[in-house]
């Protein structure tokens, strides 16, 4: 399906380069009531994350889950060298304190799973209380203070100056995303992401020229056909639209993380999130043919999860 989305008309090649160039990179939502995206939680722990985070106010379902993917990677018998253990990495100190019997088993176990989960969140809950007086965003405050200590974060007013402790909070932030639904009902045949893709292109460069959803005429297993991809057209083609669609391309590539995009194709390169590391690379279409359409000469593709 293709169509024109209506908007004011569209600014000049020149201007819109300049906007492109100062628009703002997207930051995800941080509100305690986001929605868990179970993907990328072992599906065991998926109902006790969520229950767990909304025992307490403040604590979100995303922000702990992609904490505890940071603390261990979902290892249960994780060891640091300071010596904190399991999937929530506290030290026997901390769950002296804080650790809490999860499953209802008589034990509080820090190498159990679920007694990590439930323990993370209430200590996030504990920790979340007593920094927020301190001015800043409370979630990367919460997650410095779960890292450095919460005298650390009072002592310095913010996010302590530790490397380790800026790395901690920066990861997880990155990852939320990944862990956050997006809610809301199909537009056009296109997924909430991808809707959100879409109305990008046209506040962001102002371009109304997009196709999205589609029943046919694409490769077996293209994202068009679950609405999860848009391509935003450049016709005709000309050294000014090659030129503006990289401006697009790499507004999507710094936003990915943020905006849930899986790849974008462009001037026969494809970069993907997933191998990011490899930065832009030759692209061929499935087919093995050749066409300004299929070496994505005239449009910039961009798919979401």
């Amino acid at each position: 399906m293709w169509w024109t989305v209506a908007s004011g008309a569209v600014p000049s090649v020149a201007g819109v380069l300049a906007l492109a160039l100062v628009a703002p990179l997207i930051t995800p939502a941080l509100g305690d009531d986001a929605s868990l995206d179970p993907g990328d939680v072992p599906a065991q722990y998926v109902t006790h994350i969520q229950a767990a985070a909304a025992s307490c106010r403040g604590v979100s379902a995303p922000v702990l889950a992609a904490q505890l993917e940071q603390e261990s990677g979902w290892r249960t018998d994780a060891v640091s060298s300071a010596g904190a253990v399991g999937m929530a990495q506290f030290l026997p100190s901390t769950w002296a304190t804080h650790g809490v019997d999860g499953d209802g088993d008589g034990v509080a176990d820090p190498l159990n799973p679920i007694d990590a989960i439930w323990s993370a969140a209430g200590y996030d809950c504990t920790l979340r209380a007593q920094i927020t007086r301190i001015p800043g965003d409370v979630v990367s405050l919460t997650l410095a203070a779960y890292n450095a200590g919460p005298y650390a974060v009072l002592r310095h007013g913010g996010i302590p100056p530790y490397a380790e402790t800026q790395d901690y909070v920066r990861r997880i932030l990155a990852s939320l995303p990944r862990f956050t639904a997006v809610v809301g009902g199909s537009v056009d045949g296109l997924t909430p992401r991808a809707v959100r893709v879409r109305q990008l292109v046209v506040d962001t460069f102002g371009l109304t020229d997009i196709g999205g959803y589609a029943t046919g005429a694409h490769t077996d297993g293209s994202d068009h056909y679950t609405g999860k991809a848009v391509d935003v057209m450049l016709t005709p083609r000309s050294p000014a639209k090659t030129a503006l669609g990289w401006q697009v391309a790499t507004y999507f590539q710094s936003n990915a993380q943020a905006l849930g995009i899986t790849y974008i194709i462009w001037d026969k390169r494809i970069w993907s999130l997933s191998d990011a590391a490899r930065g832009w690379r030759p692209y061929q279409h499935p087919s093995g043919k050749s066409t300004p359409t299929l070496d994505h000469l005239d449009h910039v593709h961009v798919s979401v999860r």
